[in-house]
């Protein structure tokens, strides 16, 4: 338990800001009382329960299968533009 707070921690150090605040709300619908300052957030994981750790794993998850789905998006893209320069090229 205490390697996957670990984890969670470092995965949520990495995340953006938005994605941070969608954190805040899985905690909060959750119940999780933390304490705020200049530093940002601070919260007890040990009082994470099992369906809360596993909500956010899920948003993670949801997070890192976008970005691969947007990275490959943009890959098919560039590939038609490079396939619309070669053939506008042919054309002249």
């Amino acid at each position: 338990m205490v390697d996957e707070l670990i984890s969670l921690k470092k995965a949520i150090n990495n995340l953006g800001i938005y994605e941070t605040s969608e954190i805040k709300n899985i905690i909060d619908r959750h119940e999780i009382t933390y304490t705020k300052n200049s530093n940002g957030i601070l919260i007890n994981m040990e009082k994470f329960s099992d369906k809360l750790i596993a909500d956010i794993n899920n948003f993670i998850k949801f997070l890192e299968d976008n970005k691969k789905m947007l990275e490959n998006k943009k890959k098919e893209i560039d590939e038609e533009k490079k396939n619309i320069n070669i053939s506008n090229r042919h054309k002249i």
